[in-house]
């Protein structure tokens, strides 16, 4: 069984005009399923013998501070169905007990918390703050003259702009 999923999420990270800016955080995820017959008719058991791959298209995440950065993220796993956590690797019952104990035992079905992303856990923890473009240098403020120049630097450009004439306000 194969199916993707196209994600549209608001992105808790911008601001109000994200409809007339962008902003609106995008994804795809493609999932294929496979697994035996026999384990998924079997009146004896309550569940199938399965295996997953996974693959995720997506924008940079925000801790990867990459800020309209060409590129984008391709992530391709593969899985499968374990009988619990006694039957994962040893490497991985080991980082669980040692990391993060909570996903020793999943969740219930009637798990009513909201769902949590990565964006909405890095908005907890990390303060905003406004962008700055890393070694640009900007003239603070402006005494011009008729006639003069001026040199505004960034990263990228020199502009060098000629004022050839001035409204005379008087």
């Amino acid at each position: 069984m194969s199916f993707p999923i196209l994600l549209f999420y608001h992105n808790v990270l911008g601001g109000d005009y994200q409809k007339q800016v962008g902003g609106v955080y995008h994804a795809t995820e493609m999932f294929n399923y496979s697994g035996d017959i026999a384990s998924l008719i079997d009146p004896e058991t309550e569940t199938a013998n399965a295996h997953v791959g996974w693959v995720r298209l997506s924008d940079w995440l925000p801790w990867m501070m990459m800020s309209g950065r060409e590129g984008m993220i391709y992530i391709h796993a593969a899985g499968r169905k374990v009988s619990g956590f006694e039957g994962m690797s040893e490497t991985m019952k080991d980082y669980i007990n040692e990391y993060a104990p909570l996903y020793k035992i999943p969740p219930t079905l009637d798990d009513d918390r909201e769902n949590e992303t990565s964006w909405t856990e890095y908005k907890k923890q990390v303060e905003g703050g406004e962008f700055k473009r890393p070694g640009a240098r900007y003239l603070a403020s402006f005494d011009i003259q008729k006639g003069q120049s001026f040199i505004a630097t960034g990263p990228r450009a020199l502009l060098s702009i000629m004022l050839v004439s001035l409204t005379d306000s008087t």
